[in-house]
């Protein structure tokens, strides 16, 4: 009897002594800006970005263990929308957001999230050595369609940012480091005491524009223009980031005598035949390169934009039988 009252005593001493100086205490190294850079929402690409960090953790005085087990939780951020994190969001000024996600592999197809049904946390094990050990961390971004696009053509220029701190980001271990963790950390102990791993998402949107598409404004054949003009019409395609203004502008070609448009004949470089574009149907607006004169004015949408280009052979002329070209160049201002 009196050997198995010391026995007890003995278990009931290590049993209450274990847990109050047992769990991991942890600590984050500056996490870097997951920064995309600038990025151009109209190449059809999904930029990355990644930022690297240290979780460094020492066991409790009664810890037989050697291994540590921390999870970490990320959140949806200071723009985030209701906890939905499908997909995270950044803001830029007003209403204007930008969606991205961030996840626990370099191919961004793990989510790195929360609790169910926002994924799960990302949970890091390494060795202790003596009390002590320490892992490298890697946040992997990747920004992603938003607002119904299926790419990133709906961005409207900006800053955009993304706060992780206050209750974005947090960390749970197993309250000792010789248990089996699942994915969660269980059976686990929380425990925010050294602080969390805060950090920021950024990415800048520049205005872009870019020409898509040119056609040729072919006459066809012509047999006579002693009285009456010839017309066709070609068109053009701009695609500008979305509520960005631009014009477009049209030279007066290679060979313009006082400003009026010519053809050149193919085979004698001496004959000429004049013309002109427009930007109306009735061909009263002549389309030229002087801004707020005779150029045509636009706002992007993020989607390639048509117009139309009217020509217009002039009459009366007697030009020589034969082929004649010219060449426009269209520029673009933003």
């Amino acid at each position: 009897m009196q050997k198995l009252i010391r026995a007890l005593a003995a278990a009931t001493m290590a049993f209450v002594c274990l847990p109050a100086h047992a769990w991991l205490n942890c600590s984050f190294g500056t996490v870097p800006t997951l920064n995309f850079g600038t990025i151009d929402p109209l190449s059809g690409q999904l930029p990355t970005t990644s930022a690297t960090f240290t979780v460094s953790c020492t066991k409790g005085g009664g810890d037989i263990g050697n291994t540590a087990n921390v999870c970490l939780y990320i959140g949806d951020g200071s723009a985030g929308n209701g906890n939905t994190y499908q997909p995270r969001r950044m803001q830029a000024a007003a209403s204007n957001y930008a969606g991205f996600q961030i996840n626990k592999d370099s191919n961004n197809q793990t989510f790195w999230g929360t609790y169910s049904p926002n994924g799960t946390p990302l949970r890091v094990s390494f060795p202790l050595t003596g009390r002590r050990g320490s892992a490298t961390v890697t946040l992997y971004a990747q920004m992603v369609p938003y607002g119904g696009s299926t790419d990133l053509s709906n961005l409207v220029p900006g800053a955009y940012q993304s706060n992780y701190d206050a209750d974005h980001t947090y960390w749970e271990s197993t309250l000792t480091s010789w248990q089996t963790a699942d994915d969660y950390c269980n059976p686990k102990l929380y425990s925010d005491q050294s602080g969390r791993f805060p950090f920021i998402v950024q990415a800048t949107v520049n205005k872009q524009c870019r020409i898509t598409e040119t056609n040729t404004l072919d006459f066809g054949t012509v047999n006579d223009l002693s009285a009456a003009a010839a017309q066709q019409v070609s068109t053009l395609k701009v695609q500008c980031t979305n509520q960005t203004p631009y014009r477009i502008g049209l030279d007066n070609g290679k060979q313009p005598l006082s400003g009026q448009r010519r053809m050149v004949m193919s085979t004698n470089p001496a004959e000429f035949v004049s013309y002109d574009l427009y930007r109306d149907a009735a061909r009263t607006q002549r389309w030229g390169n002087t801004a707020s004169i005779d150029t045509q004015p636009g706002t992007g949408s993020g989607q390639a934009q048509s117009y139309t280009i009217y020509g217009k052979v002039l009459a009366p002329q007697n030009p020589m039988a034969g082929t004649y070209n010219d060449t426009i160049q269209v520029l673009v201002t933003y």
